[in-house]
């Protein structure tokens, strides 16, 4: 990620971009996937301040915490066939984020002024842990869906056993832990103060989706 970024900027430098909005992730000091962002982004404001110092190309950093639609790319599949879906997160809340929020804040950015410099944690406004979610999940759908909380060491089999490299397992599970940890339950008002909206809740969010998972 860090040489893609390396490879945009040098395109934004010969395309002559005039705003670079970056989706980053939630800062949490100590996990692979924080460290990977924070470097992008110090590249994309080094960028600035010294390669771009004559034309000035502003930045914006977004910032979101997990998303909802996790609960449709990656979870899909066993909440139709098992009414379950499994994770290494315990009890830990997270404040799950929608990502037509994201999409919302990110459009703001870039089509209206005072948005440069500005780094912006995005997140849903409720934490919620995965059970709870299961819980609007069974309520909205109207059957029970389980959150099945899976031993970490079975996580790392399951995930190298679908083929996935060593440094990215090792990325999820420290996420997962931070998840466990609470690390993950802050809220953040910038969806409201920047698009003027309440955040998406997840209520909303699973009855816009009730057709994936039926």
């Amino acid at each position: 990620m860090v040489e893609l970024t390396a490879m945009m900027i040098e395109g934004a430098k010969r395309a002559s971009v005039r705003h670079i909005v970056k989706l980053s992730a939630l800062a949490q000091p100590g996990i692979a996937l924080s460290k990977w962002h924070s470097e992008m982004e110090n590249a994309i404001a080094q960028a600035r301040t010294q390669d771009f110092a004559s034309s000035g190309i502003p930045f914006t950093f977004l910032r979101p915490n997990g998303f909802m639609q996790n609960f449709v790319t990656a979870m899909a599949g066993t909440i139709k066939a098992e009414n379950a879906f499994y994770l290494n997160a315990g009890d830990g809340k997270v404040s799950f984020v929608d990502t037509r929020d994201i999409a919302s804040v990110a459009v703001a950015a870039l089509t209206t002024s005072g948005h440069e410099g500005q780094s912006y944690t995005i997140t849903g406004s409720e934490a919620l842990s995965h059970t709870q979610a299961a819980a609007i999940l069974s309520q909205v759908l109207g059957r029970t869906i389980n959150y099945v909380d899976v031993p970490e060491d079975a996580v790392r089999q399951g995930m190298q056993g679908a083929g996935m490299p060593e440094p990215t397992v090792n990325a999820l599970l420290e996420l997962y832990a931070s998840y466990k940890a609470g690390q993950a339950a802050v809220l953040s008002p910038v969806v409201e103060q920047v698009t003027g909206k309440q955040p998406i809740s997840f209520e909303q969010f699973v009855k816009d989706y009730a057709d994936v998972w039926q």
